[in-house]
Formats: C-alpha cells, sequence, structure tokens
C-alpha cells in the first residue's frame, strides 16, 4: 500500500531504558502490509535523547538499533524498515556478483576471567571448537556449503548451586557444530533452525546451566550472512576498505537485555529465554569482508571504533599469510579486550552504558571470560589450471600469529 498515515504523536510512554511501550495508532483505512516506519522527536537540540531497539507492528520487527534526538548523533527521525529489508545501520548493500562460492577463513583466541586464571582455569583451543572459563566456541570453514561461527557466553553463578557453569554453552556450541558438518555438506540451513535444534539438544542430554547464544551461517551462493543472537554477544562486520586498508563498520548486532547486565539467555529452568526470542538478520556479504565476533567480554571492552582501528594496523602489515591474517586479528583483539577490561581510567562500551544506567561517571572496563573469532570472507581457490581475477584492491590482514603465547592450551 502506498498511502501514508498522518503523523501521529504517542502519548503516555515511559521512553526509559530497557522498558517497552505500547501504543494504539487508529487510522482512518486499512494500510495493509507495512513499508515503513519514520519515527522521531520534536525535542530540540538540546535534548539528550533515547536509544530504540525496534519498533513491532502486529508483532512484525522494524529495525532502528539507534539513538533518536541526542545532539551528538543528528539522528532526529529515523526511516524503519522490515527485517526482511533492513535490520541494523548499513546491512543492506549491493551484492558483488560472483561465479565463485564464498568461505571463510577463521581463527579464534579466548582468555578466561583473570581471577579464573589463578585458579589454573586455561583457555582450550581445539580445531574448530573451544571454550575459556563460562564462554564456549565453534567454526566451520573451507568448503562447507554453510562455513559458519558461533559464540556462546555461560553464566559463572550457576557455580554456587553445584552445577559446571560453562558445560551448557560448550554443550550447545558443539552440538551447533555437529549439526552443521553434518547437514553442512548437503543443504543450506538456517542459523535460527541450528539454535533451536542444538539447544533442544541440550535439553535433552539434560544438561543444567544457561548461556547467551550467537550463531552466524554464510550462504555462500546467496552471499548472505544470516544470524540469530540471543543475547549480548554478537559480532560485526567490516569491509569496504579503503586505499589504507581502513575498513568501513556494514554492520554489528544490537544486544538483548531485560534490564542492564540481565541479558537474554537460553537455560535449563522455566524462566530462560527461547530460540524464538533470538534478533535474526541478513547481511549482504562481499570478498574480503572481515567478521569479528566474541563474547561481552569482547564487546564490553573494546568499541567497534576499537575494532577497526586494530584491524587496520593489522592490515597495514603487509603480509600475505591469509590464516595467518585472522589468527593476528583474534589476538589482538582479545589482547586489548583483557588490558581495558583491567583498566580503572579507560572509556569502554561497558563504562558509557554503566554511566547511562546510573546515571553517574563510570570509568574502565569489565572483566570477564573473553572470546573471539575472526573469519575473512574470500572466494574458493579455482582449479590450478585457470587464470586468478585480478582484484582491484586487496587487503593485506596479517602478521605471524601469536596464537601460541598466552594462557592457552592447544590440541
Amino acid at each position: 500500500n502506498l498511502d501514508e498515515t498522518d503523523q501521529q504523536y504517542l502519548y503516555g510512554g515511559r521512553f526509559e531504558r530497557n522498558s517497552v511501550d505500547r501504543f494504539v495508532i487508529d487510522a482512518p483505512y486499512d494500510l495493509g502490509e507495512i513499508q515503513s516506519i519514520v519515527i522521531g522527536t520534536d525535542r530540540g537540540e538540546d535534548s539528550t535523547g533515547w536509544f530504540l531497539d525496534k519498533v513491532e507492528v502486529n508483532g512484525r520487527p522494524f529495525f532502528c538499533s539507534n539513538w533518536i534526538g541526542r545532539d551528538t548523533s543528528s539522528h532526529f527521525v529515523q526511516v524503519l524498515t522490515p527485517f526482511q529489508v533492513a535490520t541494523a545501520k548499513k546491512s543492506v548493500r549491493s551484492t558483488v556478483a560472483s561465479s565463485q562460492a564464498l568461505q571463510l577463513v577463521t581463527a579464534s583466541y579466548a582468555i578466561p576471567h583473570s581471577e579464573k586464571a589463578l585458579e589454573g582455569t586455561k583457555a582450550v583451543l581445539k580445531k574448530g571448537f573451544g571454550w575459556a572459563g563460562e564462554d564456549a566456541f565453534f567454526t566451520v570453514e573451507s568448503n562447507s556449503l554453510n562455513p559458519a561461527m558461533g559464540v556462546a557466553d555461560g553464566v559463572y553463578q550457576w557455580r554456587e548451586r553445584g552445577i559446571d557453569a560453562g558445560e551448557f554453552s560448550r554443550c550447545l556450541m558443539r552440538n551447533a557444530r555437529e549439526i552443521i558438518a553434518m547437514v553442512g555438506q548437503t543443504g543450506k540451513l538456517e542459523a535460527l533452525d541450528v539454535l533451536r535444534e542444538s539447544y533442544a539438544r541440550v535439553k535433552e542430554q539434560r544438561v543444567q546451566g544457561s548461556c547467551t547464544a550467537c550463531i552466524a551461517i554464510l550462504d555462500s551462493g546467496e552471499m548472505l550472512l544470516k544470524s540469530a543472537n540471543l543475547g549480548d554477544s554478537g559480532f560485526v562486520v567490516l569491509g569496504e576498505w579503503d586505499s589504507f586498508n581502513r575498513p568501513q563498520d556494514i554492520f554489528h548486532t544490537p544486544p538483548q537485555e531485560h534490564r542492564f547486565g540481565f541479558p537474554y539467555q537460553l537455560g535449563h529452568h522455566s524462566h530462560s529465554s527461547s530460540p524464538d526470542d533470538a534478533e535474526l538478520a541478513q547481511v549482504n556479504i562481499r570478498e574480503h569482508d572481515l567478521i569479528i565476533m566474541g563474547s561481552d567480554g569482547l564487546l564490553d571492552n573494546v568499541s567497534t571504533s576499537e575494532i577497526m582501528s586494530i584491524v587496520q594496523d593489522v592490515a597495514n602489515l603487509n603480509n600475505s599469510d591469509r590464516k595467518g591474517q585472522v589468527q593476528e586479528v583474534s589476538f589482538r583483539l582479545a589482547s586489548a579486550a583483557y588490558e581495558n577490561s583491567k583498566s580503572k581510567n579507560k572509556s569502554t562500551p561497558f563504562s558509557v552504558a554503566a554511566s547511562d544506567e546510573f546515571q553517574m561517571v563510570y570509568r574502565g572496563g569489565k572483566e570477564d571470560d573473553i572470546t573471539v573469532l575472526a573469519g575473512f570472507v574470500q572466494r574458493i581457490a579455482p582449479p590450478l589450471t585457470q587464470e586468478p581475477e585480478q582484484n582491484s584492491h586487496t587487503t593485506n590482514l596479517a602478521a605471524k600469529s601469536k596464537a601460541e603465547q598466552g594462557n592457552t592450551e592447544k590440541s
């Protein structure tokens, strides 16, 4: 329907952090399928504004994930479109056609909470699977029809009830990897379906505990990254590199919290979230995009701009070993997250959110388990008898990996 409603004021809402406001809009006629929503504020530029996660109309989500009316952003009006069209900033862009399927070159690095490390806890980094403290992760790369990445963050407090607090996240990620590895060679998969089936298996295995979860699957034929994210783990997609190896922020997942410090979680108990509560996204992917996924140990302590700066530093090292490139990125990001988490003065995403929540100035990071996954998108190599296509610009994300350093076990 191409008709538009008149401007409508939303009266009676609280417009408070982590709140949900409901409104009834009277339309003079049937609007049909709504294509877009224009939402804004009539407050002046001195307004502190408010952060809008999404608008739902009869259960259909229109995502925003941005500030409205905040004097630092100049976004006083936002145009929201349905999930199938856009889920967040810059998530929709043209797809560059390719005659060859895409694959992921992945690397991982994980660091347990410093107090757990003092108790003797070490990160375990296996090929395609690993964990650190209550964090767990998996990767599926190379020639699978569904190269994928996933991370889950368990809840430490279950230890106080005699429960292995990391078992739930480990089982969830192990199940997800097995499902993708088994089905991924024969057909396409959806991230939400994998999350549902992984969670169902965890419940069948009678594992206790809870965790956040993020799964992203690359549909190499459609050149789409399809994700399901529940809680405050997540990922960013970087790409469209300039001549200085500086990437652009193509997409990043918004966190899901009931309120500050209480993210959505899957669990064995009756109050847990459901896989269907996960935020879904589809991002157009191009060759040379870089996917950075992490638990909140990364995302609470390293901002997107700092992630981009670290990635650019690695790119400027000009090493051609692609695997070494992503290993160096994951190592440097995990190291930065660890250093920031110990800081008492640095401005971090956590300190900004805490200052906003408690209306006080808070500085420093948040100590936690840290998991970083990096996935570089490239075309599957053609047979050696063919001439490789020339690219107008190729990034040089590389350096000798330091992944054998630090508090880790390799197997």
